[in-house]
């Protein structure tokens, strides 16, 4: 128990960088995808159809796991306050914590049949859409259905909002990841000794 103890204690102040690297990554993400390179593809708060920010968390947790869970969390707290606001404490924590846990569900359940669990280990290309779909689905679903159960979204808009949201996340995650694996490719090409993408 106490070398267990003494492992956590070790352990914790990496973590904690990690959870704050996450958090400041995903709102500096959010910024510049909302506000400089893709403001002009805003159709409402809660939809951009080319939302890049989408595959940032994807690759945040293959980097740093469960803490990029968490950084993501913390970080969406700012950008959930700004886009409901007046709603209660209760509504933002839940928000939140959907944002950091739903990608980290969805690469779980990705490398759980796939094996990849790092974005330059035997990741390949058919590898993209599977991952970007399915985190753009769980968020998709579980931010819709949020809102529907605060009441800012009438259930009957459930299936275009669905849809709306599923797009953005879905283009923007492709546009990182294909750019990532194309960088980790060509690293290999030239020899770099990271595993690279086959």
């Amino acid at each position: 128990m106490a070398q267990a103890r003494a492992v956590v204690a070790r352990r914790l102040p990496a973590d904690l960088a990690l959870v704050g690297v996450s958090a400041v990554l995903w709102m500096v993400s959010i910024y510049l995808n909302n506000e400089v390179l893709f403001q002009w593809t805003e159709e409402e708060e809660f939809v951009h159809w080319v939302f890049v920010p989408a595959g940032i968390r994807i690759l945040l947790v293959m980097l740093f796991g469960w803490r990029a869970a968490f950084g993501m969390a913390l970080g969406s707290v700012p950008w959930v306050l700004d886009v409901l606001p007046g709603v209660g404490a209760g509504t933002v924590a839940v928000t939140a914590m959907a944002t950091g846990l739903m990608p980290w569900i969805s690469v779980q359940l990705f490398s759980s049949v796939t094996g990849v669990r790092h974005p330059w280990h035997d990741l390949v290309w058919w590898h993209l859409p599977v991952i970007a779909g399915l985190s753009a689905f769980t968020n998709s679903a579980v931010l819709n259905g949020q809102l529907i159960l605060v009441g800012l979204e009438p259930p009957r808009e459930l299936p275009v909002n669905l849809l709306a949201v599923m797009i953005g996340d879905l283009l923007g995650a492709l546009v990182l990841l294909l750019a990532t694996v194309s960088l980790v490719r060509l690293i290999r090409t030239r020899g770099a000794t990271p595993d690279g993408c086959r």
